[in-house]
């Protein structure tokens, strides 16, 4: 009686897909976390402050690139986060063209987990990224704007964790969706 009230994401193979994508984006989180502290520092107490590359142009007292960067930063965000929905969109598309007679419920648990771990990886790789960026441009020309924009980039993956509330909530919306998608494909004179 109690499988009947568990959720199909507590189920082995979905629950070990998003336990996987929760372990990768918190590694994710602590290695740009821990690097950005690194390079914090050696600029800071290896070479006092002094940049490695040095700040020849400067805008309102502040480093050309991290201007740049700040500048750069809010299209990253929001980016990444798009192009995260685009690739959970592609994959749930591909998961509704899937013939729903010979694809079961677990199945389509699976596949759904997938699509939305595909989503979050591409979030977590394009804003990864980013914030890498920002901090060895951090670690090159010692403008402290640029730690800033590696805090904002780790504060949007911690609101962005595929937390299981936010994956159950995603999967029960989505199976919805699915549901109605395959019954509006289907033929109504159909036996």
């Amino acid at each position: 009686m109690t499988a009947s009230l568990q959720h199909p994401l507590d189920a082995q193979e979905p629950s070990q897909k998003l336990i996987l994508a929760r372990t990768i984006s918190l590694g994710m989180i602590l290695v740009l976390a821990g690097a950005t502290v690194g390079f914090g520092m050696v600029v800071f107490y290896a070479l006092d402050g002094v940049p490695l590359m040095g700040n020849f142009v400067t805008v309102l007292g502040e480093p050309l690139l991290a201007v740049v960067a700040a500048g750069v930063t809010p299209f990253a965000l929001i980016g990444a986060v798009l192009f995260g929905l685009a690739k959970r969109r592609q994959a749930f598309d591909a998961i509704v063209l899937a013939h729903p007679e010979t694809v079961t419920e677990e199945a389509d648990a699976v596949r759904l987990v997938s699509a939305f771990t595909a989503g979050r990886f591409t979030e977590f790789a394009c804003l990864w990224g980013f914030g890498l960026m920002c901090a060895i441009l951090f670690h090159l020309i010692t403008a402290p704007l640029l730690a800033g924009l590696v805090v904002a980039v780790l504060l949007t993956m911690v609101l962005r964790f595929p937390y299981s509330l936010l994956a159950k909530s995603w999967y029960d919306a989505g199976m919805n969706e699915l549901k109605q998608r395959r019954a509006a494909a289907s033929p109504v004179g159909r036996a």
